[in-house]
């Protein structure tokens, strides 16, 4: 077999290390060579076959996903992944940053494969597909209440975005689409729940767990710091805590929930057992409705 010549054997590294391959292939927002920072590098060249996040914002998960996302399909031939989140505005951010890469980078644009009409297949209806010239494809679904959109899928690699906030539903049927042997990377905000899958992985001797607090951020600053502490109303704060330092903290109250979302609420009061008839005054809960189950008559 001949051997490789110096440029080769750049190129075959490149294609191996996902950091070089983002580094060579994509772009910032203002249009530079993209560059990651340190957090982001031990995350991208992380081996472990499960990878858990609890992170702050504004600490560059999106930027984590899409460039892993984008790598192993650009160099896994027939290879497939999911990219799934709790809701479709979730996805969104993601499926901008892939197409912005896509539209800045015509060696990228040029690995989608195209229809017999010669257009790209990105497929946006009734989800956001991407098909490649190697057979690879990347499949954004949103979770829902039920996971229903997760069913059809048997992949190679699934990443979740704001896994704290999936269903126990959504949960059971997404962990059945990953094939024996594939990776699982998830990355959350926590929320303070303890009763779920997320809460209960992040604590799993069988995955890698990473802590990014939004000071890793390099711009971050006392200002920013006197800001968030500001609003949150301290360190102690469930806010600050969850937002900002990625704990679990301080788990949500049924009165605090309407500070976090209408969303959380439900998820957390589907996760308690309904009163019985005997204590909630003698009048059983409606079925089908979790935030009027915890009323209590006031006679």
């Amino acid at each position: 077999m001949a051997r490789m010549s110096a440029r080769e054997r750049k190129l075959a590294r490149t294609l191996a290390d996902p950091v070089l391959w983002g580094q060579a292939y994509l772009r910032n927002r203002d249009g530079g060579q993209r560059t990651y920072w340190r957090h982001q590098v031990e995350d991208l060249l992380c081996l472990e076959k499960n990878i858990i996040h609890l992170d702050g914002r504004d600490v560059g998960k999106s930027v984590c996903i899409s460039t892993d996302a984008l790598h192993f399909a650009f160099t896994n031939r027939g290879a497939q992944g999911l990219i799934g989140a709790p809701h479709q505005g979730h996805l969104d951010t993601l499926i901008e940053e892939i197409e912005f890469q896509l539209d800045n980078n015509p060696d990228l644009m040029s690995s989608i494969a195209l229809t017999k009409y010669g257009k790209p297949k990105i497929h946006r209806k009734p989800y956001f597909r991407l098909e490649f010239t190697n057979g690879a494809i990347l499949y954004f679904r949103p979770a829902g209440a039920y996971g229903d959109s997760f069913r059809s899928l048997h992949v190679d690699r699934v990443w979740v975005d704001e896994g704290a906030w999936l269903t126990e539903r959504a949960w059971k049927a997404l962990r059945q689409c990953l094939k024996s042997g594939g990776k699982l990377r998830i990355y959350s905000t926590p929320n303070g729940l303890r009763d779920t899958t997320y809460y209960r992985l992040t604590g799993s001797s069988q995955f890698k767990v990473f802590r990014w607090p939004s000071w890793l951020n390099p711009i971050w600053s006392k200002e920013r710091e006197a800001e968030l502490l500001e609003f949150y109303g301290g360190r102690d704060s469930a806010g600050w805590q969850h937002e900002v330092a990625g704990e679990h903290g301080k788990p949500p109250t049924v009165r605090s929930m309407s500070s976090i979302s209408i969303s959380a609420a439900w998820m957390w009061l589907s996760t308690r057992k309904p009163l019985s008839p005997e204590t909630n005054c003698g009048a059983a809960p409606p079925r089908r409705n979790p935030m009027t189950a915890w009323r209590c008559c006031s006679t």
